[in-house]
């Protein structure tokens, strides 16, 4: 009876050896891949910033070639997915997340800026979404709502779309000079073209954009 009893507590104490092991790793690969996204999210902010400072520098001889913003616009997207995965590591509140939040959105302003003088010189057929979302209660969920809607919206027409997701909430000048500008004091807001406030509550809300 007693060696059937130590070979049970030793399949247990191997049990439960393994499954902290298994616990443990767990824990080091999500880290490390957090730690992954945030060096690639640094690095790539660090890249569009000198990509879109080289654009702007163009200002004295401005050639209305959109091709180059187009381009600057997928960085800009692709950079926001992996800001999404950081806040759901790290959390929204991370210093971490929060630095490069600041960023990212002193680069969507630039982003939007340029786009502006293209629209303006140029006349080149571009809408832009300004979309002031919020992380707190109660109109976090609302916020995760729209964004999703003007996603969805965006993928439509791509190259033409430009959506410049801004935390209302953020510590962040750019932010809140469009706030002050466009009169923005609550969020979620929409301002469609600079013009157009709405309060987007499915696709429907944006379909006749399209069409205008």
């Amino acid at each position: 009876m007693k060696p059937k009893r130590e070979k049970y507590l030793k399949n247990l104490l191997y049990a439960f050896i393994l499954n902290n092991f298994i616990f443990l790793s767990i824990i080091m690969i999500s880290f490390s891949v957090s730690q992954y996204n945030y060096k690639s999210i640094s690095n790539e902010n660090n890249i569009i910033l000198q990509y879109i400072e080289d654009v702007e520098s163009l200002s004295e001889t401005f050639n209305c070639n959109s091709d180059i913003l187009i381009e600057a616009s997928d960085k800009l997207d692709k950079v926001g997915v992996k800001l999404n995965i950081l806040e759901t590591r790290f959390g929204k509140k991370d210093a971490r997340v929060l630095q490069q939040k600041k960023l990212y959105s002193e680069l969507e302003v630039k982003h939007f800026n340029i786009i502006k003088k293209l629209k303006e010189t140029c006349e080149e057929d571009f809408i832009t979404i300004l979309f002031f979302y919020t992380n707190l209660k109660p109109n976090d969920k609302k916020s995760e709502n729209v964004g999703f809607i003007l996603t969805t919206f965006k993928n439509k027409a791509p190259e033409k779309i430009m959506v410049y997701a801004l935390d209302y909430n953020l510590d962040s000048s750019a932010i809140d000079s469009l706030k002050e500008t466009y009169h923005i004091n609550e969020a979620p807001s929409t301002l469609i073209n600079e013009q157009i406030t709405l309060d987007v509550k499915n696709i429907e809300d944006l379909e006749n954009i399209l069409t205008e």
